[in-house]
């Protein structure tokens, strides 16, 4: 038996959205300002396999904006999104921890 495993995760290093860090207010935002669109607190949006929310907190100085994960599905080999625990053709399983996945996989030899 072989087992393999592989995933994908996004953290605030990621180029394309930012994960738990400070966003921008950008134009007259009033909530978190991402790859050029402005969502309000508590707004939420799909990107990728994530589904992310706006996270505005004022407190005076700082105001606190930034887009955290709420919902992770792995994306299956046909670019799909799916749950936790499912199972493709492949007899891989989607495995959801916090804001990252694998797929974890097994063979017969």
């Amino acid at each position: 038996m072989i087992f393999i495993e592989a995933g994908g995760s996004y953290s605030s290093q990621s180029t394309h959205v930012l994960f738990a860090s400070d966003v921008p207010a950008e134009k007259g935002c009033s909530g978190c300002y991402v790859n050029g669109v402005c969502y309000l607190a508590n707004q939420q949006w799909k990107y990728e396999c994530w589904t992310l929310q706006c996270d505005y907190q004022n407190y005076g100085y700082p105001i606190i904006r930034r887009s955290v994960p709420v919902k992770t599905q792995c994306k299956d080999s046909n670019g799909r999104c799916v749950d936790n625990g499912v199972t493709d053709h492949r007899r891989c399983t989607c495995d959801v921890t916090g804001s990252f996945y694998t797929w974890k996989c097994i063979y017969n030899k």
